[in-house]
Order: structure tokens, then sequence, then C-alpha cells
């Protein structure tokens, strides 16, 4: 399946208007395009296709306004990626 060009959206109703319109490929929950999925509009990618680094930024506010179990829960899942 050959994909190129680059496209970038933030908005999950640009992507799902985008990719049945073969702009190109992404990276979504299954759920997000599941009609889609279902009616042949789009196709799943290859299991052995692997994307390249994504970078993830986060803000949080400081400790002081957050609970010290969110933190915890944020930086375990942080390590599991």
């Amino acid at each position: 399946m050959p994909v190129s060009g680059r496209f970038r959206a933030a908005s999950s109703e640009v992507v799902c208007s985008a990719v049945p319109a073969r702009t190109g490929a992404c990276l979504a929950p299954i759920w997000l395009f599941a009609e889609e999925l279902r009616v042949g509009r789009v196709a799943q990618l290859p299991p052995d296709w692997t994307p390249s680094l994504l970078l993830i930024h986060a803000v949080l506010p400081t400790r002081r306004q957050v609970p010290a179990w969110v933190h915890e829960v944020w930086w375990s899942t942080c390590r599991g990626i």
C-alpha cells in the first residue's frame, strides 16, 4: 500500500473526512473508522506496518493543582509507551 505526501490534522473530524477521500493513511482508533471499514471505504493497514516515531507533548498544571494519583497514572502510562 504506497503512501506518500504529508497531511497533518489535529481534528478527528478532518481526519475522518480526509482518509475516505484517499488523502492518505492515519493512526486512529479502529472505532473511529468502524463504519468506513465495514462498508469498504477505507482499509486497515497491514499488521506488519510500523509508524515512524511519534512525538507526544503534554502540558500539565502544577503539582499543587493536580492530585498525586493523576501524576502517577500519567507517568506510569508514559513509561509504558
